[in-house]
């Protein structure tokens, strides 16, 4: 599942992929959990999540952040 908001939302994209083969969860409760973990971060940290976020128990990660902004700043989202 991948988000990529419009210009008035303010929200980052994100992408839920499987921690095991990388792949590209496209199912909508990838995306709940991935809204839920964006708002329980917010409210524990004031920031935005930004990066990798793994989730191992579920063998999931949610990519916060365009990919290409990640790899321009020297992170690999694929660090496994």
């Amino acid at each position: 599942m991948s988000y990529h908001p419009t210009v008035d939302d303010q929200v980052q994209p994100y992408s839920v992929h499987s921690l095991y083969d990388h792949e590209t969860l496209d199912v909508a409760e990838a995306d709940v959990l991935a809204r839920a973990y964006r708002a329980m971060w917010r409210q524990r940290h004031g920031s935005e999540p930004h990066g990798p976020h793994a989730i191992t128990g579920l063998g999931l990660v949610i990519l916060f952040g365009e990919t290409e902004q990640l790899a321009g700043g020297g992170m690999s989202w694929r660090f496994w």
